[in-house]
């Protein structure tokens, strides 16, 4: 699996150029969709690997040193590798909120909340429908809480999870606020709220809810 690790290196040396624009150019800087699409592409390799290797691991008696080297590098890693979809994805909400005001925030239930849950719900229909057909037991209650990622059925759940939480906490903070102030430390507070329900229900795993949020709300302080 390491060697999946070189490819993307050697991939992204190969498409590597040099920019004349300025770092935050808002067209052709760091933070432009161009730039941020390259590094959303190399992130979205990362997760594409970390999701199949236990699949691999499992079919395998012993792992060779490859591997082992894979499996080092990926503790090193863990869920940081999320941490740009969560900055870049902050940071546009934040642009949208300042250049289309009331218009793009009463639109997030719709366009961002609803969207993000039905799209989930459909890959989550697959996952249940797979473990039936493989004989696995599930609850009634474990499928439903599954549809907005509190529970999994197989799947990964707790980063949509964390997305809808943000993307409801930022909704209400800015319906509630007047102004921007207002609004980052409403948000901030229900983030805190947030943190502490899934330290209650969660437990040991506070930690990867926790940088989400601050990836999350950090970037609303630019």
């Amino acid at each position: 699996m390491i060697l999946f690790y070189v490819a993307i290196m050697i991939l992204v040396v190969w498409g590597m150029r040099f920019s004349k624009e300025k770092p935050f150019d808002n067209k052709d800087g760091c933070l432009s969709r161009n730039s941020t699409d390259a590094v959303k592409g190399f992130f979205i390799l990362v997760v594409f690997a970390r999701h199949i290797f236990p699949y691999i691991a499992g079919i395998k008696e012993d792992l060779g040193y490859l591997d082992q080297m894979y499996c080092s590098i990926d503790q090193l890693v863990r869920q940081l590798l999320v941490v740009m979809f969560l900055f870049y994805s902050g940071y546009g909400v934040t642009e949208s909120i300042a250049s289309k005001g009331k218009t793009y925030i009463n639109a997030i239930p719709k366009k961002r909340i609803l969207t993000t849950l039905l799209n989930f719900s459909v890959a989550v229909c697959v996952f249940i429908g797979l473990a039936s057909a493989l004989g696995k037991d599930l609850t009634v209650e474990q499928c439903l809480l599954s549809l907005i990622g509190w529970e999994s059925v197989g799947n990964s759940n707790w980063y949509i999870f964390c997305i809808l939480i943000c993307y409801a906490a930022t909704y209400i903070a800015f319906k509630a606020s007047t102004n921007s102030r207002g609004a980052l430390i409403l948000l901030s507070l229900l983030s805190c709220t947030y943190l502490l329900v899934i330290q209650h229900f969660r437990g040991g795993i506070l930690g990867r809810y926790r940088f989400c949020v601050y990836c999350r709300c950090r970037i609303f302080a630019l």
